[in-house]
């Protein structure tokens, strides 16, 4: 899958939703509400949310490149990732929600996804959000949050581990766990137990 100019191949056992084209998001698009890019769930029933930026492709703004504008003051980007994280998990919600007005969905939903073989599953919609929320309101929660950041081969790696520690301390503040990770960095893959 293509985003923001780059390649992405996702495990072929996670399902994987591209946020932004699903109709759910289609929706509420132009409401004040940001998804991420990717919304996956992996086989053990774990949830990813993943947002990519691709700073190192983007124009000048101002004359500045915008991979240096974040390496200059990383925090209002990162703001803005977290609101996507959270609108993010906010749709979730009201897809539950949506669903839950289905008298089929409130009396069979969950046993039905249970039932279902995997081979099925890919085939409705609706097991997937089932899924998601549950992932999300599970105890623990069974949720990810990625930020693929691309800021380009320019940047050296001492500048992006300098981002990547000041990020991981704004979300570590604001209590949520995420994973900041590029092509360039030495751990280009998710990875979620």
């Amino acid at each position: 899958m293509k985003e923001s100019g780059l390649n992405f191949n996702f495990p072929k056992d996670w399902k994987v939703i591209k946020f932004d084209e699903h109709r759910f998001y289609q929706y509420v698009n132009g409401m004040g509400l940001k998804g991420v890019d990717f919304i996956c769930i992996k086989p053990s029933g774990h949830l990813l949310l993943i947002e990519v930026k691709n700073y190192a492709d983007r124009f000048p703004q101002d004359g500045i490149k915008p991979a240096l504008a974040v390496l200059e003051n990383p925090i209002p980007y990162a703001n803005q990732i977290a609101q996507k994280f959270e609108d993010s998990a906010q749709l979730i919600e009201v897809i539950h929600k949506y669903y839950l007005r289905k008298f089929w969905f409130r009396q069979f939903g969950s046993t039905l996804a249970i039932i279902f073989s995997d081979f099925f599953k890919a085939n409705f919609d609706w097991i997937f959000w089932l899924q998601a929320y549950q992932a999300l309101t599970g105890h623990p929660p069974k949720t990810s949050l990625i930020w693929w950041m691309e800021l380009g081969e320019e940047v050296s790696k001492v500048e992006r581990s300098m981002v990547h520690i000041e990020l991981n301390s704004f979300f570590t503040e604001a209590d949520t766990t995420i994973q900041i990770l590029d092509q360039h960095s030495e751990q280009n893959e998710i990875t979620v137990s």
